[in-house]
């Protein structure tokens, strides 16, 4: 018997963009900077640190922990979504929806910071502790913003082309830096890290404050370092910002013991037969309510965070798979990150929406049981979208430190590392012990932990700094217009192009730089 399933729900979602050096001039809007106490404000601004504009999410996209199939292509007809899942160098640099150098991304978020350090000694002083403080702030955020610009658009070589350093608040043409060399932009990156920790040690803000959680402290800047000199290679650096960060702050959320997190059942679709007669067999969709109704509050009072920085992932709305490989590394039976997060079927109950008759289960070759699942956390249900944590977590941390043990031969303390946060994790403490040490066991809990997100960061660093020599490949249909055309595939090579991910070509008119090749 052909069983079909079928549902009446249409899911749909907008899209906005906008040039990141298309920044005013006027650094206050309306208003005049005379006063130390709005730059103050200007660093207490949450949204600073939200990247509407899908910051990285693209590179999301790129890696293999996610999937579009040409059966959903062909089903939901998200052209974006699957051109840059599936790596169509020409959308990527002319389609204008994936932006990541947007006003919200990488470097129009420097306009704010370097507009605070221009004006610090222009302004009525109020203390030198806050005077430092919002130096220290707005260093650490110059270098942040950097690095992801860095990460996404130049490739793993010091020689190689970086993205300059956008140290001041002058338009285009006399504000666009010149690209000199990574080398050049990891230098500068390294020392705004350096002059934000001396900054912050003169103010006094030492200690993490979850309440300002927001705001930067040491503690914030040592986790960044931590990612930033792992992408590097630099281990001991990388150890030695991530071991400071945990002596200062090392909370884990046991988040399946959180009433917020309560899984609901949220809908149930029907499983029909090939005449459209229910079989009596149904399919549930779960989602937690209660924490993605919670929205952008859910994901500021989340305690693992060293800073709350989201990214959206609107443009795909949730509709993206996980993908099989991921799929393959989760204990199913106790690992909770699975249980809460991916085990939702909204692909399998979404995909019937799109067709007035359902689809054949049976007859989909390609649905396979991953593709029924989508990475579901801090969202906000009103409008359909979902938040990636973009922000250094305590687990991050773990997760680094673990990674420098393990590739100094110290198994134990990685695997210590592994199952300290692996028992916030699963269900129980037996199975969060079944890990050992070595590296592979690091580095498969990292694709556990992070949802993709920080995959391709990952891929880039391993690939271009190990060697490791992973290929991702991927299915689209040749003809990405007909659906009838011949499925292929597609691959990401260890040494591709494509790590360097093209510049928008509208951005590249303002900057006068050449696209990556």
């Amino acid at each position: 018997m052909i069983k079909k399933i079928f549902i009446s729900l249409i899911v749909a979602g907008t899209l906005s963009g906008c040039s990141f050096l298309d920044v005013t001039p006027d650094k206050a809007g309306n208003a005049t900077i005379y006063h130390m106490d709005q730059l103050d404000g200007l660093m207490g601004d949450y949204s600073l640190y939200n990247s509407y504009m899908y910051l990285w999410s693209d590179n999301l996209f790129y890696s293999d922990d996610v999937e579009v199939s040409p059966y959903f292509y062909s089903k939901v007809k998200n052209n974006d979504t699957y051109l840059v899942a599936t790596w169509d160098r020409d959308f990527v640099e002319n389609g204008g929806t994936v932006d990541a150098c947007s006003r919200d991304g990488s470097f129009g978020k420097l306009f704010n910071f370097n507009t605070v350090l221009e004006y610090l000694d222009k302004v009525e002083q109020t203390t030198p502790e806050m005077k430092e403080q919002v130096r220290g702030e707005a260093l650490f955020g110059r270098a942040y913003y950097h690095f992801f610009a860095l990460v996404n658009y130049c490739k793993y070589d010091m020689s190689a082309p970086g993205i300059g350093y956008k140290d001041n608040t002058n338009p285009p043409p006399t504000g666009v830096p010149a690209r000199q060399t990574v080398e050049y932009t990891v230098g500068r990156i390294r020392d705004d890290i350096a002059a934000a920790k001396e900054a912050l040690t003169k103010a006094n803000r030492t200690k993490f404050e979850i309440k300002r959680n927001f705001r930067i402290t040491l503690p914030t800047v040592y986790a960044f370092e931590a990612r930033l000199e792992l992408y590097l290679g630099n281990y001991d650096a990388a150890f030695t910002a991530a071991d400071n960060a945990l002596k200062a702050y090392n909370v884990l959320v046991d988040f399946k013991n959180d009433p917020m997190y309560e899984r609901t059942k949220v809908l149930t679709v029907n499983v029909l037969d090939a005449e459209g007669n229910p079989t009596g067999e149904t399919i549930d969709y779960h989602e937690m309510t209660q924490l993605m109704n919670e929205g952008d509050e859910a994901f500021t009072k989340y305690e693992e965070m060293y800073l709350p920085h989201r990214t959206d992932l609107y443009f795909a709305n949730k509709g993206i798979s996980m993908s099989e490989s991921l799929y393959n590394l989760f204990d199913r039976d106790n690992d909770a990150r699975w249980l809460y997060f991916y085990n939702n079927n909204y692909l399998v109950c979404k995909e019937a929406a799109f067709s007035s008759n359902g689809f054949d289960v049976e007859e989909q070759a390609n649905l396979k049981e991953w593709e029924r699942h989508t990475y579901l956390r801090f969202a906000n249900s009103y409008s359909s979208g979902k938040f990636f944590i973009l922000g250094p977590t305590t687990a991050e941390m773990y997760l680094i430190r673990a990674e420098c043990y393990a590739r100094k031969g110290e198994t134990a303390m990685a695997k210590n590392d592994l199952v300290t946060l692996r028992k916030t994790r699963f269900m129980n403490d037996a199975s969060a012990s079944d890990i050992d040490g070595t590296l592979q066991d690091v580095l498969d809990e990292r694709r556990r932990e992070f949802a993709g997100i920080l995959r391709f960061y990952d891929l880039k660093r391993l690939n271009f700094g190990d060697n490791a020599n992973i290929t991702v490949t991927k299915k689209r249909h040749s003809d990405v217009q007909d659906f009838n055309s011949p499925v292929i595939d597609v691959t990401l090579k260890p040494d591709d192009s494509f790590y360097a991910v093209p510049i928008p070509a509208t951005e590249l008119m303002l900057m006068g730089w050449e696209q990556n090749e």
